[in-house]
């Protein structure tokens, strides 16, 4: 909660030195406001999605002994009913096997999810050592120019729909081009 505090005022004084908004942050006690705005909204969104939304799996109709329900859920995803049945039986057999199997911390850690773990971990390093997190979160900074005041908000707006393009267009080769062949040559293209 502090870091997230900290956050927010650093902001703040950012937008002020850049008056990219105008008199709203002159003020100090704004920061309330800025801050508690996105918390509302996200409890709101969060209840929303609580009440009304019920995320439903397959495996967990069949851990519920509801496979009507599975084989309706299915049937939106595969317009073959063989095939619908040969899942639910996959889904069954998996089921029978792992119960009253659970995975404990060791168990993250061992032989089995070594791979997985070392990948992810990778991963993450390699995007903390991109400065695709920097740049984000201190674009008004970056490109704060004194000559003139609104060049960071322009900047960090070009910034976000650029991000916002790159999302739209890779998520759609994604699946053409392959998720490793991606994350490779985006790997390699980073580090050269």
């Amino acid at each position: 909660c502090c870091f997230f505090f900290f956050q927010a005022e650093d902001g703040i004084r950012d937008v002020e030195r850049s008056r990219g908004l105008g008199d709203v942050y002159k003020r100090q006690e704004w920061w309330r406001i800025v801050l508690g705005i996105p918390i509302i909204l996200a409890t709101i969104e969060l209840l929303f999605l609580l009440l009304f939304f019920r995320y439903e799996t397959p495996k967990g109709s069949i851990l519920n002994n509801d496979r009507i329900h599975c084989q309706k859920m299915l049937n939106e995803m595969f317009t073959n009913s063989a095939r619908v049945l040969r899942e639910i039986d996959d889904i069954q057999k998996v089921v029978d096997e792992t119960k009253g199997q659970e995975v404990t911390y060791k168990e993250l850690f061992g032989i089995y999810f070594r791979r997985a773990m070392i990948v992810g971990t990778v991963l993450k390093i390699v995007q903390v050592l991109s400065g695709y997190s920097a740049v984000m979160l201190y674009s008004t900074s970056i490109f704060n120019d004194p000559n003139n005041p609104n060049a960071s908000l322009y900047a960090t707006v070009f910034v976000g729909l650029a991000n916002t393009t790159a999302v739209l267009i890779f998520s759609q080769i994604v699946d053409k081009f392959g998720r490793r062949n991606l994350l490779l040559t985006g790997t390699f293209i980073v580090i050269f």
